[in-house]
């Protein structure tokens, strides 16, 4: 896939960023205690 203008790897790395952030603050810590975000 040429066409895209981002490397599968830097996708792959962005991804990766993501899921770490979804699994360090995520839904887990959300639902314990409502979160950072109702307050």
């Amino acid at each position: 896939m040429p066409g895209t203008g981002v490397p599968p790897t830097d996708l792959h790395r962005a991804y990766l960023r993501w899921a770490a952030t979804q699994h360090e603050w995520g839904p887990d810590e959300r639902r314990k205690d409502d979160g950072w975000l109702a307050r």
